[in-house]
């Protein structure tokens, strides 16, 4: 081989580092173990370039010989990196207009993005559809329930919906053309209809004041987080100062009355902020990547009323967050302490709730479930929880507490999934989780040993054909800005 292609082969697997790496960034930064090997590829090819340049200059070439080889193997260089990109441009685009052709609304009519239960009536749950489409469901029995879907928003994904409080007459669903409608329980009619945000709407919660006076929180693309009075429906205060899209917004069981309520978001921080302040009041920091979803500690095996959200149940204070970076991360707000991480997902974790608190104090059994795109559920279970942390064994806690989850529930076939909701069941160890998947919406329901920290499921049921079903069991509502599906 002649020199210049000696060259040319030695600096061959640069443009070819280059495609591979512009394949991947879609991977997130724990994947230390691949960058580690992209990093040594492209080390061991610019020792094989240097090594040919000293073996030439010490065999006597001159440096006009050697800026000819180089002219001569850049232009090759630059050749070959041209054709590598124009193949990796096109063979992106193919995968964008593919990926953009099966994520269209009404291409995923099972998705379910956001489930919510009733907050005094807990047979009641409310769905949010990909598809544009709110699903009630009321009933406990499987024979008995009832479904009614909604056409929201034909053509855009709702992807946050709940009931009001104190109220049975009235739901509420966001969705991505940026407006957030209020309709009738009873027939579907649409009452209000507003422009909440400038960006797509991700999530929606209430707080309920100490006045009595209830409040609409919403979140969105557009990095800011909306105060909504819900008689008016009037913007009361626009919260600034996260840097990424705020993926959900959380009302605090304990601290409601005094307007405290959280929220996560793609810049990789939590933030708590009350609903008198304009500033946040203080932020949780350590997810390595974009954080999902959080939730509040608020399930109490002795509360009576408990369901899925609005219960007040005790005072422990727990915040659980699922994240971009492949971790389920528990927290003491109080301290602002990261109190353990809990590993095992293999891709992004897009939901995650508490599930039990067998003892309501600091040494109570908790229990946590949370699901992922790599379509799998995990059960979660802690024996003790520290009220307090060392950060001279933080390393040990860890390696501990996060290994593994106790129980994990693979939905291949169903996909990806994207939301959860929880309640207790007729006993006081038994419990329902509601997922939301690709394709389908199970129920779980599970029974919880919190001396032994074990999970069962005792039934599993799949509510896909029920969402899917049109006529009389199942009627599209029509408003103003919507067509009958």
């Amino acid at each position: 081989l002649d020199d210049g292609l000696i060259l040319f082969f030695a600096l061959l697997p640069i443009p070819i580092y280059m495609f591979f790496r512009s394949s991947s960034l879609r991977h997130h930064q724990g994947h230390q173990q691949s960058q580690r090997k992209r990093r040594l590829f492209l080390q061991s090819t610019m020792t094989t370039f240097f090594v040919v340049l000293i073996v030439k200059l010490s065999s006597g070439s001159s440096w006009t010989t050697m800026l000819d080889l180089f002219l001569e193997v850049l232009l090759r260089f630059l050749f070959i990196t041209l054709v590598i990109t124009f193949l990796s441009l096109s063979y992106i685009m193919l995968k964008v207009r593919r990926k953009a052709s099966e994520s269209m609304p009404e291409n995923q009519p099972t998705r379910v993005k956001s489930i919510a239960f009733h907050p005094t009536e807990s047979s009641w749950m409310i769905l949010a559809l990909y598809s544009g489409h709110v699903v009630i469901c009321k009933g406990d029995d499987d024979d008995d329930k009832s479904f009614c879907r909604y056409a929201v928003s034909p053509g855009y994904v709702v992807r946050a919906c709940l009931f009001a409080p104190n109220n049975n007459d009235t739901w509420i669903a966001a969705s991505d053309d940026k407006m957030i409608r209020v309709f009738h329980n009873r027939d579907g009619r649409l009452l209000h209809e507003f422009q909440g945000h400038d960006d797509y709407i991700r999530s929606l919660a209430i707080i309920v004041v100490s006045t009595g006076r209830s409040l609409l929180l919403s979140s969105s693309d557009d990095m800011t987080v909306k105060v909504w009075d819900m008689e008016s429906y009037e913007c009361l205060k626009t919260l600034h100062g996260h840097l990424h899209y705020v993926m959900q917004v959380c009302s605090n069981p304990h601290n409601g009355e005094t307007g405290i309520f959280a929220t996560a978001s793609l810049d990789r921080t939590i933030k708590f902020w009350s609903v008198d302040e304009d500033d946040s009041l203080f932020t949780l920091d350590g997810h390595e990547d974009g954080v999902n979803a959080i939730d509040f500690c608020r399930c109490h095996d002795d509360d009576e009323n408990e369901n899925d959200s609005h219960h007040h149940g005790n005072n422990t204070p727990f915040l659980v967050s699922a994240s971009d970076d492949l971790t389920v991360r528990l927290w003491n707000y109080q301290t602002r302490q990261q109190l353990h991480i809990l590993r095992g997902h293999v891709e992004n974790v897009t939901a995650v709730r508490f599930l039990w608190n067998h003892n309501g104090d600091s040494s109570s059994s908790l229990g946590i479930v949370s699901t992922s795109e790599d379509c799998t559920v995990r059960f979660w279970s802690f024996r003790s929880c520290p009220s307090t942390y060392s950060n001279n064994n933080e390393e040990e806690e860890e390696k501990e507490d996060g290994e593994a989850a106790i129980k994990t529930i693979q939905y291949a076939r169903l996909g990806r999934g994207w939301a959860l909701a929880t309640k207790r069941g007729s006993a006081a160890n038994h419990h329902q989780v509601t997922i939301g998947l690709d394709q389908a919406c199970m129920v779980l329901n599970v029974q919880s040993d919190g001396d032994s920290g074990t999970v069962t499921v005792s039934k599993e049921t799949n509510m896909s054909e029920h969402i899917l079903e049109t006529g009389q069991h199942v009627p599209a509502v029509v408003h103003s800005n919507s067509m009958i599906v």
